[in-house]
């Protein structure tokens, strides 16, 4: 019978919400990686987190013909061996967008309304205000218009202003006022008010905003990542911080995470992180196992999957 197990602990209800969707196959759930390990030998598919090495998974499960990904990102998935070999490797899209853009419009919010100071002031019991700098008629630059990044251009537009979306080749983009590639954003970084970065975490993103690319930003420009840590030149980021050229960072994504104790963007004031939570809404896990439940229907029907990853690609 085929077999499917899930690296997470799942309630009774849960897993017994998986066995439902055929009665007669396996599906079992462990809390540990070490604890699934030697029950993988009979296993036709595997779901894990993202961020989880997949390598032990491939050695102990010679059966496995899938692999999910029960987040988003995938990076940690593809080491050569899986890059190499015929397991379908499959994700939880969509299911974020919405949330995550709306942490981004939020930490945005924060910083250009100035509420990181205005909490500071409550505590000290002093009436200080404050002007501050509207979304209205700003250009907002954002990098990957895949789902999340439509969901912020959504926002964005709703209080007037003008989305700039970057993609690796040109489209028609409704929700975007102009779309333009990779290449031309040199160009346009010195015109835009806001970046937001919303690019999935590959090895050809990797420091895609570097040193160069901070430097084009126009001064007193807002940069928002929602994305991977990796995909920004962290120490370029922080000096511009520092200089002001960059008026304020919000960061669900840092490099290192847990943020090392001693990087200095825990104590600039124009900064408002929060720890990679973007997409932990009430009801998170839920959403996740319907994902799960509905591929694996599929697989059990020898229908395609939803979300396969292009392995070659990233994502």
């Amino acid at each position: 019978m085929p077999k499917l197990v899930v690296l997470n602990h799942l309630t009774p209800e849960r897993l017994e919400r998986l066995q439902r969707v055929r009665p007669d196959a396996t599906v079992e759930a462990y809390a540990k990686m070490s604890e699934a390990l030697p029950h993988l030998e009979d296993a036709d598919a595997v779901a894990l987190w993202g961020s989880m090495d997949p390598l032990p998974v491939l050695e102990a499960a010679p059966k496995l013909r899938w692999l999910h990904s029960m987040s988003a990102g995938i990076e940690k998935l593809l080491p050569p061996p899986m890059q190499q070999n015929d397991i379908v490797l499959t994700h939880t899209a969509a299911i974020h967008d919405a949330p995550v853009a709306e942490r981004a419009l939020a930490l945005l919010l924060a910083l250009r309304h100035k509420l990181k100071r205005a909490v500071t002031a409550q505590a000290e019991k002093n009436w200080d205000p404050q002007s501050f700098t509207s979304l209205e008629n700003t250009k907002v630059l954002i990098a990957g218009f895949g789902g999340i990044g439509k969901e912020i251009a959504k926002r964005c537009a709703a209080f007037g202003a003008e989305i700039i979306a970057v993609k690796n080749h040109l489209t028609e983009e409704p929700l975007a006022d102009r779309v333009i590639t990779n290449d031309e954003l040199m160009n346009v970084l010195p015109e835009a008010d806001i970046v937001m970065c919303a690019l999935p975490g590959t090895p050809e993103t990797e420091g895609y905003f570097g040193v160069k690319e901070i430097a084009a930003m126009k001064k007193g420009v807002y940069f928002i990542n929602i994305a991977r840590g990796t995909i920004v030149d962290e120490t370029a980021l922080i000096e511009a911080l520092k200089s002001g050229r960059v008026a304020g960072a919000g960061l669900d994504v840092t490099a290192r995470e847990p943020l090392p104790e001693d990087s200095p963007l825990w104590t600039l004031d124009n900064v408002i992180l929060t720890p990679h939570t973007a997409a932990r809404v009430y009801g998170y896990m839920d959403k996740v196992l319907d994902v799960l439940a509905d591929n694996w229907q599929r697989f059990l029907s020898d229908q395609k999957l939803k979300n396969i990853i292009d392995k070659k690609r990233g994502y």
